[in-house]
């Protein structure tokens, strides 16, 4: 009530506040950004006791209808980097995490206590770390973003399928990306509706 220009900083906690990179205005552009007006889009919800009769859109109002079951599949897997590294963080100095390609015998050595496992459990593991990485997108349902999965693993090569088993990050990538791009397409044909 005191202060009624409270700003952002303001009423950010005093231990984030000191981490956060402040930048001031010109006082030369002050008048004009304050004339500035940017476009809000709102979405029609019909006035309630508790709400408006208009709420602002956001990206989740126009997820609504998308779904994975009639979705292409056809993914391009051939320009992966399937490189593996090593992580350091050492105790002291600057703290700062070092890595390093590996090559040669520590790359075989890993690659062959991936491959010890039964090729189903490798499968199945990097199934489920392509889930838990698509599980954050709430609008999708997880048994169907399962299903979505299978088809795509189903239309690999048996190489793919062997490397995905062994370097499952680059392919996680490369699903995440395809679903984000369908829903993306989902989202703009919603809002132009």
């Amino acid at each position: 009530m005191e202060n009624p220009e409270e700003t952002a900083l303001d009423r950010a906690p005093m231990e984030v506040r000191e981490k956060m990179n402040v930048f001031r205005m010109n006082e030369e552009f002050r008048e004009e950004a304050a004339g500035l007006r940017f476009p809000q889009f709102m979405r029609k919800v019909g006035a309630s006791f508790f709400s408006d009769e208009y709420i602002e859109l956001k990206l989740d109002h126009l997820s609504p209808g998308f779904a994975l079951k009639d979705k292409d599949v056809q993914i391009d897997f051939t320009n992966l980097d399937a490189e593996m590294a090593r992580i350091d963080v050492e105790e002291g100095g600057d703290d700062q995490p070092r890595a390093w390609m590996l090559q040669g015998m520590d790359s075989s050595y890993f690659k062959e206590r991936f491959n010890a496992r039964p090729s189903h459990f490798r499968l199945v593991h990097c199934k489920g770390l392509t889930r838990q990485k698509l599980s954050k997108v709430n609008c999708i349902n997880d048994r169907v973003l399962q299903e979505y999965i299978d088809r795509v693993v189903e239309t690999m090569k048996e190489d793919q399928v062997s490397d995905f088993e062994q370097l499952p990050y680059p392919y996680v990538v490369k699903v995440e990306s395809k679903v984000k791009e369908l829903l993306a397409a989902h989202r703009t044909r919603s809002f132009d509706l």
